[in-house]
């Protein structure tokens, strides 16, 4: 019985070591799918991390040169504005020195429309003194009595300038020459802009 139980319990043995051997084999299989499986997961995300970073790469890449792009064509709208500005100021002055050069006809004539213009018949007139040998008292009776106003001669201003101011009470309407070119000159410098910048 020894004998036979011996090899009754060699034979269990190795049944238990092959049942073992096998079992090792198959977990150890079943480890190398999993890990197959985990590192081609990994190998996937890796993947898709990598297009990712390229993609952002790239849109930042893109980004970043738009902005210039934007940048450069802001650059290039002020530079225009500096230079259309630049021609602006010079047609203003050359107009303001016009105006101050009129002829005594002409300067009476703008004068007169100006008056026309403003819509009022009473107060009292204030003129340059450079002009004072073509618009002064004699000017306003003049003028009154061609059109049925009240104006008042109120005397002279800077002799810099042309054009005239009305006085009605506390109201002061100023229509000197410098004035009427700084009220256009700011008018345009507005459109420039809006047209350029909008």
């Amino acid at each position: 019985m020894n004998a036979g139980l011996s090899m009754s319990l060699d034979n269990i043995i190795q049944r238990i070591l092959d049942d073992a051997e096998t079992r090792a084999a198959a977990i150890a299989k079943e480890a190398r799918a999993k890990a197959d499986e985990i590192a081609a997961a990994a190998a996937e995300s890796a993947g898709t991390l990598k297009k990712k970073i390229i993609e952002d790469a790239e849109n930042v890449s893109r980004d970043e040169a738009k902005r210039a792009s934007v940048m450069k064509n802001l650059e290039a709208r002020k530079e225009v504005a500096r230079k259309k500005i630049a021609l602006i100021d010079r047609a203003f002055d050359d107009a303001y020195r016009a105006l101050i050069g009129l002829d005594d006809a002409r300067t009476v004539k703008v004068v007169e429309d100006g008056l026309g213009r403003i819509g009022e018949n009473d107060g009292t007139l204030l003129f340059s003194r450079n002009d004072a040998h073509r618009l002064n008292e004699r000017f306003v009776g003049h003028y009154n009595k061609a059109r049925g106003t009240r104006f008042e001669f109120g005397g002279y201003l800077d002799p810099e300038d042309g054009g005239f101011i009305l006085e009605r009470g506390r109201v002061r309407i100023d229509m000197k020459f410098s004035t009427l070119v700084k009220g256009l000159r700011e008018t345009m410098l507005f459109e420039v802009s809006e047209e350029l910048f909008g």
